[in-house]
């Protein structure tokens, strides 16, 4: 993920086995800083995990990764993409999957709501443009490969590096 993160021009830094008190100050210290020549914020997170993620010494909620970032809070990425990956479990339910028939024809849907037209604001929700993506879902297991890795950041490496088609 680094590398592919690099080739996107993303400026990277890497932390490494953090406690719960470290990774909190990291990311307040991200918060701070002046976000103005950004295009957005991307933080990869991948720990273990349960109903909270673990650092190194005790488990923290998942929530506190954005919470520096949203509304004004700071105020050099609104407007700007929050995105946040974790690769962690979130349970311990083993998730078999579905089988399923490909649907043909979908219907697509307009973009109103109930008719009525959307009024233009000049203020945003405090969680506005905010994008959190699991490795699973809520209360379930996040498998990886030991000599691979997940399947999650393959995917997502796989999908950040192909060529648009």
């Amino acid at each position: 993920i680094v590398q592919v993160l690099k080739d996107l021009k993303f400026s990277v830094f890497v932390h490494n086995d953090l406690k719960k008190a470290e990774v909190l100050e990291t990311l307040e210290k991200w918060s701070k800083k002046d976000h103005t020549d950004c295009d957005c914020l991307m933080i990869v997170i991948m720990t273990h995990g349960d109903k909270e993620l673990c650092a190194s010494d005790v488990s923290y909620p998942v929530d506190s990764l954005w919470a520096n970032f949203v509304g004004n809070k700071c105020p050099s990425l609104i407007g700007k993409p929050k995105i946040f990956f974790i690769q962690a479990c979130r349970g311990t339910a083993v998730d078999d999957g579905v089988k399923y028939k490909p649907i043909h024809g979908r219907v697509r849907l307009n973009d109103q709501m109930d008719g009525r037209n959307f009024k233009e604001l000049n203020s945003s929700p405090p969680m506005a443009d905010l994008l959190m993506m699991y490795s699973t879902n809520e209360g379930f297991y996040s498998f990886r490969n030991k000599e691979k890795g997940s399947w999650f950041i393959q995917s997502l490496c796989k999908e950040l590096s192909d060529e648009p088609s």
